[in-house]
């Protein structure tokens, strides 16, 4: 286990930052998520996410194109590699590049019966047992193994 500095914020409990600009398009924040890089929350009524540069808090994006499919957004993991946003209201997850922000896909009808997504971490693990299912994406309606997948 890591040590901290007996004066780090982390230790202490100190403010560090508040952020509350209305360029970071903060709307209901409800969720957010980090993989050290990079820090993302869900807009809630926004139905947006906005990226901030986890070392300093400078806005990096906010990404709210209708093509992500937001609608919503209430959680959010990141492995480092992609986020997934849970979108409530759309019955769907978004999946994002961590590195871009880019668009990867849309899990518009899943097969595991998913309504109201909410929770902090999404998939199936081999180890965790339980049945595996393929899941349906969108737009283009193509089956596709999920990322975390064997």
């Amino acid at each position: 286990m890591a040590t901290r500095s007996p004066s780090s914020p982390a230790s202490t409990g100190a403010l560090v930052k508040v952020i509350a600009s209305s360029s970071y398009g903060f709307n209901s924040p409800l969720a957010i998520a980090s993989d050290g890089t990079h820090v993302w929350a869900a807009n809630a009524s926004g139905n947006s996410v906005t990226e901030l540069s986890a070392s300093t808090g400078a806005l990096v994006d906010v990404i709210d194109s209708s093509s992500y499919g937001f609608n919503s957004p209430s959680a959010i993991a990141s492995d480092g590699t992609h986020v997934w946003v849970a979108n409530a209201s759309g019955n769907s997850v978004t999946e994002l590049s961590a590195s871009t922000g880019a668009l990867v896909d849309v899990i518009a009808q899943l097969e595991l019966r998913v309504q109201q997504p909410r929770g902090h971490s999404l998939g199936w693990h081999p180890r965790l047992g339980g049945e595996r299912e393929q899941a349906t994406r969108s737009p283009s309606s193509r089956p596709r193994h999920a990322p975390w997948s064997m």
